[in-house]
């Protein structure tokens, strides 16, 4: 019998289309995998901080019409639910308590959750003490505040003091001293900070980017972060050579996190597909050299390391018909972690991949 042979390398890539339905996830619309934007240049200041806060899931963005890719509309302004919301995903925060009660947050809004957990946790107050306006802008110095009270703990306020002169008489100046201090936020090509103004939402983004980036302090065992990645690397092929495709899905609960997770839940529900179709599945890796796993950088929160040789040969063939075939599938490059200290370990977001 002539043997057919086919690319998985399709299959992969449409593994990632199962996912391509939309559900409104707070104001945005958001597709289940989703790694490119249709309204940003890679020249904007904030490219890189909203990409990986899209790989987190920190950010969803706007549907459309182009699978794979969202609008960020990234010079809009951001809400006070928009950013507290955005808070409370990008530190992983949880709370059972009722948090304050406002005449303008129903708990039908896709907002209230986060407004009742970052209220319960004492990093954000409403307008008054009936209201939280949560659709008016959020204001830079609100923004400077929030972010204060939320990091104060990680982030340390060492650097060097600054003097807007229009912010002597903000009611927070304070705060604005501070996270200046913490190295967060900063002035205009003016000097001045416009405390009033509103923050868009890529200066949304890249201030949380970079308090992320700036927890020092707690930092995890380097072996504890690695083996996460090599235990997901392991075991991945462990299953798929054993024929227990099912169990993929458990350990990208068990090890993986944002778009990433969507991306290989997308290829495992299509791999699982053609072992429904009677196909032998197998993977080893390509050359004789280990994969190595070398952690370059961690913070509080955060941690990338960098993968070596970590390009498999998956390997698939049908008994009956001789329909057989192989791909390379790299996964060589930087892996990108994080993790949501006393609620969830260490799980890896994203990856960017090198020959």
């Amino acid at each position: 019998m002539r043997k057919k042979r086919t690319s998985l390398l399709a299959l992969l890539c449409a593994g990632a289309v199962l996912l391509s339905g939309t559900g409104v996830a707070s104001a945005d619309v958001e597709p289940g995998y989703v790694d490119q934007f249709s309204d940003l240049a890679l020249s904007h200041y904030a490219y890189d901080e909203m990409k990986d806060l899209l790989w987190q899931k920190t950010i969803s963005g706007f549907s459309t019409s182009e699978i794979g890719h969202v609008e960020v509309r990234a010079d809009h302004p951001t809400t006070r639910a928009e950013f507290v919301t955005m808070l409370v995903l990008a530190m992983g925060l949880t709370s059972d308590a009722g948090g304050k009660k406002f005449t303008d947050v129903s708990p039908t809004d896709w907002y209230y959750n986060s407004v009742r957990i970052a209220t319960a946790k004492g990093i954000v107050s409403g307008v008054s003490t009936t209201r939280f306006a949560p659709n008016d802008p959020i204001e830079r110095g609100e923004m400077a505040t929030l972010l204060v009270k939320a990091f104060a703990p990680t982030v340390a306020a060492t650097g060097a003091a600054r003097s807007y002169p229009d912010i002597a008489s903000y009611w927070g100046k304070a705060n604005i001293d501070t996270v200046t201090r913490m190295g967060l936020m900063s002035g205009d090509e003016t000097g001045k900070f416009l405390p009033a103004a509103p923050a868009s939402r890529a200066q949304a983004a890249t201030v949380l980017y970079n308090a992320l980036h700036a927890e020092k302090t707690g930092l995890s065992a380097d072996q504890e972060i690695v083996s996460v990645a090599s235990s997901y690397y392991s075991q991945y092929m462990e299953l798929i050579n054993t024929g227990q495709l099912s169990g993929l899905n458990a350990i990208h609960s068990t090890y993986t996190s944002g778009r990433f997770r969507d991306k290989w839940d997308g290829t495992t529900q299509y791999l699982l597909g053609w072992q429904a179709k009677g196909y032998n599945v197998s993977i080893a890796q390509y050359g004789t050299e280990p994969t190595t796993f070398t952690l370059i950088n961690k913070t509080y929160r955060l941690a990338q390391i960098r993968v070596t040789r970590g390009t498999s040969v998956i390997r698939w063939s049908h008994p009956e018909t001789g329909h057989e075939g192989a791909d390379f599938r790299m996964l060589s490059g930087l892996l990108y972690l994080k993790r949501s200290p006393g609620v969830s370990p260490w799980k890896i977001y994203r990856i960017d991949i090198t020959p």
